[in-house]
């Protein structure tokens, strides 16, 4: 967005288009979309993609909180987020690299994690993970959990399996994760009772690019960027002065 850079309002410009994306989210034909991209793409698979694509699958089936991918160099989760799912990909690697390059994806919400990757350790991993995504609001209390992970290790860039895990809490049909976030309304053509109640799909997987230049590279102007909605931070420097870069 050019009016985080030089606008009057940056702040509210990002709010804005967090919210513009968030409700065109709601009206997706989700099972279409998949079936889509699946009938669209190349056979025979690999068998990693054939495994991790059905974690998307599984979370539509299951109207599943999240999804957890554990993986080491990111090739799982970009399987998955290439299907569109319905609900935020945690993905949780060892690798800082990976982690920001795979920020930018549909979905993809990376977790760096302090692991060897053995498979005995899988069982705190994935509590730690839950854990991580109950803090962030990237999942609903008690809600149905795809995890996705390796066989002899838990990365699953080689060979991976699916299970189910439950996030810790109980279901609440009014949770919400985007009161942070001012949605007032939902805009959308298919809207019905199960769908204003369901605690699985409001939270925006679409991420938020943002051009900053000399109206938010103050901390209190980045900061509130980031409250709005800012996923990613795009530097331009053909704005501004020496001075104010090096600031930057």
């Amino acid at each position: 967005s050019g009016e985080t850079a030089n606008g009057a309002f940056p702040a509210e410009a990002c709010r804005i288009m967090a919210r513009i994306v968030a409700n065109a989210e709601e009206g997706r034909n989700v099972e279409q979309e998949y079936a889509f991209v699946r009938d669209f793409t190349p056979k025979p698979m690999s068998t990693l993609e054939s495994i991790v694509s059905c974690a998307s699958q599984a979370a539509i089936d299951l109207r599943a909180g999240l999804i957890v991918v554990f993986t080491m160099h990111g090739r799982s989760s970009r399987l998955v987020a290439k299907y569109r799912p319905p609900v935020p990909v945690l993905m949780v690697t060892p690798d800082a690299q990976t982690a920001r390059l795979h920020a930018a994806r549909f979905a993809c919400y990376p977790v760096v994690v302090d692991s060897s990757g053995s498979i005995d350790q899988l069982d705190v991993l994935l509590k730690d993970a839950l854990d991580y995504a109950q803090k962030h609001r990237l999942c609903p209390d008690g809600s149905e959990v795809v995890v996705v992970h390796g066989t002899n290790e838990v990365w699953t860039d080689v060979k991976a399996v699916m299970e189910f895990a439950l996030a810790p809490g109980e279901v609440s049909p009014f949770f919400s994760h985007r009161s942070e976030e001012q949605v007032a309304s939902y805009s959308c053509t298919k809207i019905n009772l199960p769908r204003v109640l369901d605690p699985a799909l409001p939270f925006r997987k679409t991420k938020i690019v943002c051009t900053m230049g000399p109206k938010c590279w103050d901390a209190d102007t980045m900061g509130a960027l980031l409250d709005a909605g800012l996923t990613i931070a795009r530097f331009n420097f053909s704005h501004g002065d020496h001075e104010g870069h090096g600031a930057v």
